[in-house]
């Protein structure tokens, strides 16, 4: 009895340390159920960790954490295989957007081109349509301080050209306000050239030198103020083709009213009206305009 005791104990502890001990391959042969010889005894100790082996794990453990590795690493493979096509999708995407937005940019870029050429072109036949027409000419008057003013001394400049009188009740201190207020928003922008207002009467009788020179102080001190004879003002009048006509004077103090075109014209700087302004226009309408034609006079010029 004793002696089959010891027997079983002696044949347990050999098979566990045989187990721990052996490849593999044994292990799994030990394990595979078609070996029918093997005692139930011992394959209850191959399945189980014996109490008597300390810090031994089973290799169903390993092999399950090494399948679990293996997935672990496949997935990371998977993941960064995800990444990359991710990332090549995103630089796919935006690469075709920065190249239909080039493509945009280029398209609307030829387009202006050839709507400035256009709008260029038209301009230049424009100006030599006002040429043959002869609108504004030369012409020789006196200024507010005295001295003679031709045409040919104002070439150079940007002229916006009012013809009124000193005596206009309401009109033509509206409008010469209004012309100041342009050229001071064309004089506030730095990359177009300077303009300077000028005033012409149309009432030489009364519109002396001193009176012309109080007048304009009123308004702005770059303002320019011509007076003549009457005939040097019909011509210039005429030139610009300027309507004015002198009412009934009054019994009590002779005092007149002077009907007149309500206009200012634009110059270019050699000295040829470019275009006109109406009260129609309001004073951003006028200054977009003026701007307009400097920007192609400019362009224009360089050809």
């Amino acid at each position: 009895m004793m002696a089959a005791f010891i027997a079983r104990r002696i044949c347990s502890t050999c098979l566990i340390h045989s187990y721990y001990s052996m490849p593999l391959r044994n292990v799994d042969i030990f394990r595979s159920k078609s070996l029918v010889s093997v005692p139930k005894c011992l394959l209850r100790h191959l399945s189980t960790e014996s109490p008597q082996v300390k810090d031994k794990k089973p290799l169903g453990g390993t092999i399950n954490k090494v399948a679990d590795k293996n997935k672990s690493s496949t997935n990371d493979s998977k993941g960064k295989k995800d990444e990359t096509k991710l990332r090549a999708e995103r630089i796919r995407f935006w690469g075709m957007k920065v190249l239909a937005v080039a493509m945009g940019g280029g398209c609307i870029m030829f387009y202006n081109s050839l709507k400035n050429e256009k709008e260029l072109k038209l301009a230049q036949e424009r100006n030599e349509t006002l040429k043959e027409i002869g609108m504004g000419g030369s012409w020789t008057l006196v200024d507010h301080n005295g001295n003679m003013k031709t045409s040919e001394d104002l070439r150079g400049q940007w002229l916006l050209i009012y013809f009124g009188f000193t005596h206009c009740p309401d009109i033509c201190p509206d409008v010469l306000e209004r012309m100041v207020k342009i050229t001071e928003k064309i004089d506030y922008i730095t990359r177009l050239p300077n303009i300077t207002p000028v005033f012409i009467t149309v009432d030489p009788a009364r519109d002396t030198v001193a009176a012309i020179r109080k007048y304009i102080k009123e308004f702005s001190p770059k303002m320019i103020g011509l007076t003549g004879s009457e005939e040097e003002i019909r011509k210039v009048a005429s030139n610009y083709r300027v309507y004015y006509s002198t009412g009934l004077k009054s019994a009590a103090d002779d005092d007149y009213i002077i009907d007149h075109t309500v206009v200012m014209y634009l110059v270019t700087p050699d000295g040829n009206f470019l275009d006109y302004y109406g009260r129609e226009r309001d004073e951003k309408q006028i200054t977009a305009s003026i701007a307009k034609h400097m920007k192609k006079y400019k362009q224009l010029s360089k050809k």
